[in-house]
């Protein structure tokens, strides 16, 4: 209560200064910068008509623009609409019967109040642009008259001719009556903002009104507002009202046309996702072969989605619409999940693995019960009843359900975790009945229906997100494993990674959603929303500083999405946008890695900010720092410099074979720190930046990727010469990994003991290893077949004391 005085009273002072400023808008916007006011000069005889032409065009404008501006007219009648409309709440049924109304229609006629807020807010802020564009106008003409008028003063001393003087003041006239409709303008604005700021007020008042009342009912759960059950009585009017029905029903007609007579665009657009969505899936029936996809994870069940493409497109369109429409009034939020149960229920032999099945018709039976007891049943008894036999039937489907499928979820004694969550979910549920039966007998209804109304709606919930979630997962599987994604070189280089981050995105979404809606069925959103406000605003004093949770937490978000958002940064240069350049190998690398570091050299300044440290405090600490990191991390800071050293020079790039010391591979990663080389036998070896400066390193292929192999080969000194360099040149023209230019060389290096010597030399590009191997094979084999033998060494053995 001393809030809401505090704020009526701020708001009504806002008003009367409005009021009070709104009488003299033309003195407070004709005062003009003392700056400018001396920048303004006469002007010269010569420019007069220059400058009369000048402002002729700009007043002739500004009458055009005020002619047309239908912009506050427009305003007004808004206003005016949620002006009515809100008297229309006042009076309706709906808020004057709060007291009897539940947690979830309380819910209903906030969200009501919560979209007129929205309404008067976007008003507020078109009026705001509206009065901008105002003020610079009257600026403008307030510039314009203080010239003239300065010239016409200079035209007078001068003793200028009649005519000219007459055309001056012909220009003041019209400046001063533009400024006049202008001001005109600007006091119906600031009317405009006063009767905004009203319906502000009375808006905020009944939802704080809303709120409290919430407050109220969930103070009174554990309450006994109820006789126990046996000794509730039926009446003569514990039975269907036909009355009451005929109420509801024009009430939520009424509404309905209103809520959708605002929604003319949006309503627009869901019809047109629903026709896209209806032909998609239909193309998909006729088109995708599900022979293609048998082994991708994720495409079955879409496919048993796709044979229905009216239940799945309904059940997906829909869907959309709870973020289409915004907020939903609370019948038109049940009329969605109906519609949505419709398809669900044609499609869940097709989606819900069998041993979900029957838990799913048990829910969606205690749900239509729920709707029948809302819709049918108003009197106390009745309602009684009805909760009763919720109760009672999902205590004992369940926990049947439970015992006749444990050794399905038992699984031979290895439960998965989405099983052992699926099972601890519906205990909690028979937990929860079993609550709410007991309330219900011992007269806490209000505590019985909370419980049974959320638990029921909190389960619908969670198996229509699933059966989304399977689509969405379907068709995001169906568009990695396709031939459509390969136009992205990221998908082609890296599918399963996507396809698993990918899936990650969608669960985590939708989890939360789920999340969400459960919170809000208990009424618990609001609370957990508050208690992390509170968190949020807590705050630690360190001797004269002072560290708010807000701060810690900001720096803390900023960062890590600056970590994120620079990796994603770096990936889609370097594999999806730079690749698609004719660029020399590695500049994409480097062009990639700098980005990251710029990001996160930003991302990092804007974190430091958001803590509410001083840049310029943080820059002397920063070098304070600076001299220690010097001495303490030396080979780090070595490492640093030398990586960047690397990525500008580039005497190695991603890709390269090199020889350091013994150690022979490909360039995998040059990061700032270390680079990666992956060696012949697999193992990738993490090598300092730095040693690459020191060092010697022989880098095959810096200049172009052709390396030249050589072969030594002894053949008996018996064959003809001329016939050995035949044979090994044919042996590595032959091989398709041979370059043809540079040429094959033979070189024949001579006799060494009764062996002819052959250097073979030819140039690869890769494959290096196998080439080589598949020369020598090929060269065996081809002397084997000319009757040549390789030469081998001769060993001589002298046995000692042997008779000759």
């Amino acid at each position: 209560m001393k809030k809401r005085i505090i704020q009526f009273i701020v708001m009504t002072f806002i008003v009367l200064v409005n009021l009070l400023s709104g009488t003299s808008v033309a003195q407070e916007t004709t005062v003009l910068d003392s700056a400018k006011v001396n920048e303004i000069k006469a002007i010269e005889t010569t420019e007069l008509n220059t400058e009369i032409q000048k402002t002729a065009r700009f007043l002739t404008e500004t009458e055009s623009w005020l002619s047309q501006f239908h912009h506050l007219v427009l305003l007004e009648k808004q206003l005016n609409e949620i002006s009515a409309t809100s008297e229309v709440f006042e009076k309706s049924a709906a808020s004057f019967e709060i007291d009897g109304l539940g947690g979830r229609s309380l819910n209903g006629i906030r969200n009501k109040w919560k979209r007129l807020e929205s309404r008067t807010t976007k008003v507020q802020q078109e009026l705001g642009e509206s009065q901008q564009e105002i003020e610079k106008r009257i600026g403008i003409l307030e510039g314009e008259k203080l010239k003239w008028e300065r010239t016409n003063l200079h035209l007078k001393e001068i003793q200028a001719p009649t005519k000219i003087i007459e055309l001056g003041d012909d220009a003041l006239v019209q400046i001063r009556a533009g400024l006049v409709a202008l001001h005109d303008t600007m006091n119906h604005a600031y009317e405009l903002v006063d009767l905004c700021a009203k319906n502000q007020l009375n808006i905020q008042n009944k939802i704080e009104d809303l709120n409290e009342r919430e407050g109220q009912m969930l103070d009174q759960l554990f309450m006994r507002s109820h006789v126990p059950f046996f000794s509730q009585k039926f009446t003569s009017d514990d039975s269907t009202k036909t009355d009451r029905w005929s109420d509801f029903v024009q009430y939520t007609v009424k509404e309905s046309k209103e809520f959708f007579g605002q929604k003319q665009m949006e309503i627009t657009l869901h019809m047109l996702f629903a026709l896209v969505f209806f032909i998609l899936f239909i193309l998909g029936a006729h088109y995708i072969k599900q022979d293609e996809f048998l082994d991708v994870n994720g495409v079955s069940h879409l496919f048993s989605i796709i044979k229905s493409p009216f239940a799945g497109s309904l059940l997906v369109t829909v869907f959309l619409g709870f973020f289409i429409y915004g907020t939903l009034p609370a019948f038109i939020s049940e009329i969605f999940l109906l519609l949505m149960l419709l398809p669900f229920l044609m499609l869940l032999p097709k989606v819900i693995a069998s041993k979900y099945k029957y838990f799913v018709l048990v829910f969606m039976l205690a749900f239509a019960m729920d709707q029948l007891q809302q819709m049918v049943f108003t009197q106390i008894m009745a309602q009684r009843v009805i909760i009763l036999l919720q109760s009672l039937f999902l205590i004992l489907c369940l926990s049947i359900l439970l015992y006749q499928n444990r050794k399905l979820f038992l699984n031979e004694g290895k439960t998965g975790i989405y099983e052992s969550l699926f099972i601890s979910g519906v205990m909690v549920v028979i937990v929860l009945e079993i609550i709410s039966l007991y309330a219900n007998i011992i007269g806490a209804l209000s505590l019985s229906n909370f419980l049974n109304r959320g638990v029921i709606k909190s389960a619908i919930i969670s198996c229509l997100v699933y059966a989304i979630y399977l689509i969405i997962k379907g068709l995001y599987s169906l568009f990695v494993h396709s031939k459509a994604s390969y136009f992205l070189r990221s998908v082609q280089n890296h599918r399963q990674t996507m396809y698993k981050t990918g899936v990650m995105l969608i669960r985590l979404s939708l989890l939360f959603l789920i999340a969400r809606a459960v919170l809000g069925q208990f009424s618990l959103y609001a609370i957990v929303a508050n208690i992390i406000e509170e968190i949020v605003n807590l705050s630690v004093k360190v001797g004269s500083m002072e560290i708010g949770m807000s701060q810690v937490g900001g720096f803390i978000l900023i960062l890590a999405a600056t970590i994120y958002l620079a990796s994603t940064i770096r990936f889609l240069l370097e594999e999806e946008i730079l690749s698609r350049f004719n660029l020399e190998l590695g500049v994409p690398m480097a062009i990639a890695m700098m980005s990251k570091y710029l990001v996160l050299l930003i991302g990092f300044m804007l974190a430091v900010s958001a803590a509410g440290i001083d840049l310029e405090k943080f820059g002397f600490i920063a070098g304070a720092l600076g001299v220690g990191i010097g001495f303490g991390l030396q080979n780090v800071v070595g490492n640093f410099v030398a990586g960047l050293v690397l990525m500008f020079e580039r005497p190695i790039r991603v890709g390269d074979i090199i020889l350091m010391q013994n150690l022979e591979g490909t360039v995998t990663d040059i990061g700032i720190r270390a680079t990666k080389i992956k060696s012949y036998d697999g193992a990738e070896v993490i090598i300092p930046n730095g040693d690459f400066i020191s060092q010697q390193i022989t880098n095959w292929t810096l200049s172009d990727k052709k390396r030249r192999l050589e072969q030594i080969i002894e053949v008996d000194s018996s064959n003809d010469p001329r016939k050995v360099m035949d044979i090994l040149k044919s042996c590595v023209v032959q091989n398709e990994n041979v370059l043809i230019d540079p040429s094959p060389m033979v070189i024949f290096q001579g006799i060494r003991e009764n062996r002819h010597q052959y250097r073979l030399l030819f140039w690869v590009t890769e494959n290096v290893l196998s080439t080589r191997t598949q020369v020598s094979v090929s060269i065996s084999e081809k002397l084997q077949e000319a009757g040549m033998e390789l030469a081998l060494p001769k060993t001589e053995v002298l046995i000692k004391g042997a008779h000759s």
